[in-house]
């Protein structure tokens, strides 16, 4: 900073340090002192002063400005010696009627004074009416990108009525960061600003040609959300460089990711002409795993040699790519307060990295920063603010869909088709069921998505099944084998993370469920003391295959390990 100011104060120009609070308070105050010598200097007219040490000449016209938000997470109080250095100016909350105004004018619309009140209303009635999520903003950069794409559709057509239009931008860019009872919400809150207006569908026709094309090719079900919600992201993509996919784990998100990545790039070589339709390359890190240094890079104390960061490194390579392909910096892992702020500059208006080597980078049209995160409990309204947000749930997706890619890509090849069909049909008839009774007793040791106790399901059929010969099995007997191993395999995968007494209970219920089924013979006590014996074919003691305790002198006590029950089981 010394550097810094010696050379501002020489030249005369004037500076403005954006979000200033978030440097440390140790450091600010070393600046005011730095500060209160230049400010002096001035004062006194002086042609020459001592900086730091040296004497530097002094170009009086030189000056500093700081901007910053009030204090929330990652943010610190400016100390009092710098206070005084500064006039402050308080900001007020603009007219975003008149600004909408202004911006539609110039995007090229002719009659926007409704338009403009309507949007800001409906943006106060979404901000009133809608669940409180860390991920929502309704602030003025949620509503510019809004009148970008509505000028964007207004050129691409011209002759349509202008409500249509902005309602369309309205719809496309809110409609992807939505759960599903806001989305609900939003489309009545849209109707009754805009009574009777009806809206065609966005098309794109070709790209969910593509997009089905590459789920298929990774034998991924093209499931009507997954592709609304590829669509969403990159509608979003079109009209903001900071994009963030949110949702719980096993919602699809990378998917979603991949499979626009796939049919961009199948319709450059299609030669479908859209400029957005490129190829893509994508750089992916986690910044959770590395420190703040080998991020972003450092300048080593002793040497004084800048180090480079993992994320410099990547939008520096992104950069020096001089064919017009995109560039995608994935950044896949927990979002908070510190790293993610260090990337203001990067997601709004500036486009640019700044690094500490007083390094800036600035970003090319082709470059999207993509975040792929649970949540943004930890980021602050700066952030959310200036991303895209695409919201991804689970819930939509359902647990189907992994089996019906279990079916195809293992079960056809490890069972005859009759009895594939037939599991098929144990779980599309009973799956849903165990899934509702572990929601009843829900306490978990440690908390599971669902779609994890699908995969593991799946897991614990698929090293039984391939362990039998079912050439050699009559029909009848196949059937009640394969019902022991499903109904065996869903007591494991969904109820071995509940406590032991919700066990007891899931055991019980399940099995008076089960039993209903014509094929199922149920163990004479608890299926928890049982496994599928697959050389007799039916259920086994786990005793019969404990080990025995086997004695050694050589061993010390604190390393035998005596095996039981449970350390079978569990083994």
């Amino acid at each position: 900073m010394g550097r810094f100011f010696a050379g501002l104060a020489q030249c005369g120009a004037w500076c403005c340090f954006d979000e200033f609070n978030r440097i440390d308070i140790e450091v600010l105050s070393v600046i005011a002192q730095q500060l209160i010598t230049i400010r002096t200097a001035k004062a006194m007219r002086a042609r020459r002063f001592v900086f730091e040490g040296r004497e530097i000449k002094i170009n009086r016209s030189c000056c500093v400005f700081i901007t910053m938000n009030p204090g929330y997470a990652g943010r610190t109080e400016l100390p009092d010696n710098l206070k005084a250095l500064f006039r402050p100016i308080s900001m007020m909350v603009p007219d975003y009627a008149l600004i909408s105004e202004v911006i539609l004018y110039s995007e090229g619309f002719e009659d926007p004074k409704i338009l403009a009140r309507k949007m800001v209303q409906m943006y106060q009635l979404c901000s009133q009416q809608l669940s409180q999520q860390n991920h929502y903003d309704f602030g003025m950069r949620a509503v510019k990108s809004v009148l970008v794409m509505a000028g964007a559709l207004k050129r691409a057509s011209p002759d349509q009525r202008e409500d249509i239009t902005l309602i369309a931008a309205l719809r496309d860019s809110n409609i992807p960061k939505f759960l599903a009872d806001d989305a609900v919400l939003f489309r009545g809150i849209l109707s009754d600003l805009f009574p009777g207006v009806e809206l065609p569908d966005s098309q794109h026709p070709n790209l969910e040609a593509c997009l089905l094309m590459g789920l298929r090719e990774k034998s991924l079900q093209p499931v009507a959300t997954t592709i609304r919600k590829c669509l969403q992201l990159y509608e979003t993509m079109c009209v903001r460089w900071g994009v963030m996919l949110v949702g719980p784990t096993g919602g699809g998100k990378s998917v979603v990711l991949h499979a626009l990545e796939f049919a961009l790039g199948k319709l450059f070589e299609m030669e479908v002409q859209d400029p957005n339709f490129r190829p893509v390359v994508i750089q992916t890190m986690n910044p959770k795993a590395v420190s703040m240094n080998e991020l972003y890079g450092f300048v080593d104390p002793k040497t004084l040699e800048w180090q480079d960061g993992l994320l410099g490194l990547a939008v520096r390579t992104a950069v020096n790519v001089e064919d017009e392909i995109h560039q995608w910096i994935m950044c896949d892992g927990p979002v908070d307060a510190v790293w993610i702020e260090n990337l203001n500059t990067v997601l709004d208006d500036n486009k640019m990295l700044c690094l500490a080597n007083s390094e800036r980078i600035k970003l090319t049209a082709w470059i999207h920063m993509l975040f792929e995160v649970q949540d943004l409990l930890q980021a602050s309204p700066a952030t959310v603010s200036r991303c895209g947000m695409v919201y991804v749930d689970p819930a939509d997706l359902g647990w189907l869909p992994l089996i019906d890619t279990w079916r195809e890509v293992e079960m056809r090849q490890k069972l005859p088709a009759a009895l594939a069909e037939f599991l098929y049909k144990l779980f599309t008839g009973n799956f849903e069921k165990a899934l509702k009774i572990e929601r009843k007793r829900a306490v978990y040791t440690i908390h599971q998505v669902t779609n994890a106790k699908v995969r593991l399901c799946c897991a614990l059929i698929s090293s039984q099944v391939e362990a039998i010969k079912w050439s050699a099995l009559g029909d009848e007997p196949a059937k009640e084998l394969l019902t022991k191993i499903f109904a065996w395999s869903v007591l494991w995968s969904i109820a071995s993370n509940l406590k032991d007494a919700e066990k007891v209970g899931y055991e019980e219920q399940w099995s008076r469920n089960i039993s209903q089924h014509p094929n199922m013979d149920l163990p004479k006590h608890s299926m928890w003391n049982y496994r599928v014996d697959l050389e007799n074919r039916d259920w086994g003691s786990w005793l019969e295959i404990m080990p025995k305790f086997q004695f050694s002198s050589q061993i010390s006590y604190y390393d035998m390990q005596v095996p039981t029950v449970d350390t079978t089981k569990y083994g």
